[in-house]
């Protein structure tokens, strides 16, 4: 065979190897340490608001979650598993164990925006009506209760 006649091939096959499906995602497309910022869900729809926790979770690429986070002042230890659908949204379900104080468990809906960046939304986590300076009563009637924020991958 004539070197001239491999010519088409090899370009067949360097323009297969550019075009690329959709990118699918799964438990193990989150793994690593993540740095946490949260608001208040409403405050999320005018591009942030006072940050009102913080913290870390470290994710296995198995399901698993493990981390903490700093809420009103408080330090929490969190525990959880988690899911990742093939489009990049996925769940958690997260227990929240403070220092003093009974455990709580809360979901997330959470959207994979890149490598480094996952947004993630509570599912109406109660906002405790001790704390009303956000406005907690008229959040809880209007079902916009919880927490919106992002996680950033560290290195």
């Amino acid at each position: 065979m004539k070197r001239w006649a491999l010519l088409p091939l090899a370009f067949i096959a360097g323009c297969a190897s550019v075009v690329r499906g959709p990118q699918t995602y799964s438990d193990a497309s989150l793994s690593g340490t993540y740095q946490i910022t949260s608001t208040l869900k409403p405050y999320a729809k005018f591009g942030g608001g006072p940050a009102i926790g913080s913290g870390e979770i470290k994710f296995d690429g198995l399901g698993n979650l493990s981390g903490h986070g700093t809420y009103f002042d408080e330090v929490d230890t969190l525990a959880g598993t988690y899911q990742v659908n093939p489009d990049g949204t996925g769940t958690a379900i997260i227990e929240s164990r403070p220092a003093k104080g009974a455990s709580t468990k809360g979901a997330i809906t959470f959207q994979i925006k890149s490598e480094k960046e996952v947004r993630f939304v509570s599912q109406g986590l109660p906002v405790d009506r001790e704390r009303d300076w956000a406005s907690a009563g008229s959040l809880q009637t209007s079902a916009e209760g919880g927490i919106a924020g992002v996680m950033r991958k560290q290195p």
